[in-house]
């Protein structure tokens, strides 16, 4: 039941992250607010890359974010939500156990965003650890994105930048957007793991139903060892544009 839950999420309403205002004369304030759930597999590999131990990790997430556009092409923006892993596996003094965490998150950055173009960097702190495959345990990361083209059709990469982290697409992804009419707008690309085993087929949409307000949907399908790692997240999104 929940992979039919995944899948009609995924295909029902495909969400676009960081939209610009229209008119490049205007600053523009987007609040967003958005909470998900999934599931992705907590792998113990040895020395050759063999399987030692295996277990799913349930999770459901929050998150916000806030982000300012001034008139020139400066942005500021601030992230930070809730992760919530029931079930995860750790391995603390030569002994292994599985615990529910709980674990906040902020996220402040600071960015360039022309019509062809943006680029950002920022900081993210996690209140504890937090686990990527390729990297181990750690609670700091640097955070950022890159953007090409303009938004009727861009390629971009996120890292860390998911709102929420795990639901709304995981710790890095990249891939395409487009803008299909003047209420919707989509992005289909990959997570490349974090805190997912392996990648996963992302999908983002967005869906304006007034002038200032969208409905935001994000879907993430994968699977590693047999473990599902699908997620899947709802949020809604604030627009203000200051002449």
């Amino acid at each position: 039941m929940k992979a039919l839950k995944y899948f009609t999420f995924l295909f029902l309403l495909p969400l676009i992250v960081n939209m610009q205002g229209d008119n490049p004369d205007s600053s523009e304030t987007d609040i967003k607010i958005a909470g998900g759930e999934g599931s992705y597999a907590y792998v113990s590999r040895g020395c050759e890359g063999e399987i030692l131990q295996k277990e799913k990790v349930d999770f459901k997430d929050v998150g916000f974010s806030l982000d300012h556009k001034f008139k020139s092409p400066v942005q500021v923006g601030l992230r930070g939500g809730n992760v919530w892993e029931i079930n995860r596996f750790t391995f603390d003094q030569g002994y292994s156990t599985n615990k529910n965490i709980s674990n906040l998150y902020i996220n402040p950055e600071l960015s360039l965003e022309w019509e062809y173009f943006g680029i950002g960097a920022g900081f993210f702190s996690a209140q504890k650890d937090l686990y990527w495959r390729d990297i181990g345990p750690a609670r700091n990361f640097p955070s950022g994105h890159l953007r090409i083209g303009e938004p009727r059709f861009y390629f971009s990469t996120h890292l860390m930048e998911s709102v929420p982290l795990y639901s709304g697409g995981g710790y890095l992804n990249l891939g395409i957007g487009r803008k299909a009419s003047r209420k919707f707008s989509y992005w289909l690309g990959w997570g490349i793991n974090g805190p997912y085993d392996t990648g996963g087929f992302l999908i983002k949409t967005d869906f304006e139903f007034t002038k200032n307000w969208q409905l935001n949907l994000a879907g993430r399908l994968g699977g590693s060892q047999g473990i599902s790692e699908n997620a899947v997240s709802l949020g809604l999104s604030y627009r203000i544009i200051t002449k």
